[in-house]
């Protein structure tokens, strides 16, 4: 059996078991370091708060992502408008087309008829000469009568262009449109995903803050404990001074007391 107050010896696996602790995991004070004990114990970002960060930078890229899909769903639908709007002046310029050609018909006709009984007693120099102008004047009408049918051809085809068009682009809407949803559903099922895992880390946060916090009354608790069995020592340290082994073991175990008394006034 040892005696009373011989200095303990401390083997290496005492050490190993000693550093494996909890409440040694608490960093023992440094006489020149001022740093205060909450900002000793204080602990770097976690893994979810690093996942929480991220996640907020995927968000507002995908939110910048749906705005654009938004800026080139609305193009298209005013792209489509003009579309339409192209389709229904081609169409009133048809009519006024048909209408026209109507007209001139119409007009050689009357002229067809007119020949036929005016100029009565006229040369026949003079009736050369007339009938010579109602061709050239039916030839004109006629090229004009083909220009407008060349127009009009023309804008059908136009017509039948745009309105290829016009269905491409709804379809191309539609197509948008599918993607948006799909996107908002997925970024909703993502949100709540995160949301849960965000719950659970806060959760987390707050156990480990009740910890800490125990851990710091336990703690001061140990350093008035200490602070106690300093001034005790030193009472008992002037009542038991002799010369004896068993004095000086005893002095030196108070003095042992009293720097470690002196140690934890810096925990309370």
């Amino acid at each position: 059996m040892e005696p009373f107050g011989e200095k303990p010896r401390v083997t290496p696996e005492y050490r190993r078991w000693r550093s494996m602790r909890i409440n040694d995991g608490i960093p023992l004070p440094d006489p020149e370091n001022n740093v205060p004990v909450e900002e000793q114990l204080r602990v770097d970002p976690s893994e979810m708060e690093i996942a929480k960060h991220d996640f907020k930078k995927k968000y507002l890229m995908m939110k910048s992502r749906l705005s654009g899909l938004e800026n080139e769903k609305n193009q298209l639908k005013f792209g489509m408008q003009s579309q339409e709007r192209e389709i229904e002046r081609l169409r009133k310029g048809k009519g006024k087309a048909e209408e026209d050609l109507n007209n001139l018909q119409n007009d050689y006709k009357k002229l067809r008829a007119s020949a036929k009984y005016a100029g009565l007693g006229k040369t026949l120099a003079e009736w050369k000469h007339e009938i010579q102008e109602e061709k050239e004047r039916a030839d004109r009408w006629e090229r004009r009568f083909n220009d407008i049918q060349g127009q009009q051809t023309t804008m059908e085809e136009e017509l039948f262009r745009n309105r290829a068009e016009n269905l491409s682009l709804r379809g191309r809407v539609g197509e948008l449109e599918g993607s948006l949803q799909s996107f908002e559903e997925v970024q909703s099922w993502n949100n709540q995903q995160w949301q849960a895992r965000l719950d659970q880390s806060q959760d987390r946060v707050r156990d480990r803050d009740r910890v800490m916090a125990e851990a710091l009354v336990q703690v001061r608790e140990v350093a008035e404990h200490l602070q106690t069995l300093a001034v005790q020592a030193d009472v008992l340290s002037l009542q038991t001074e002799s010369e004896s082994d068993r004095g000086k073991k005893l002095a030196w175990l108070f003095r042992k007391i009293k720097i470690l008394g002196v140690k934890a006034k810096q925990y309370m």
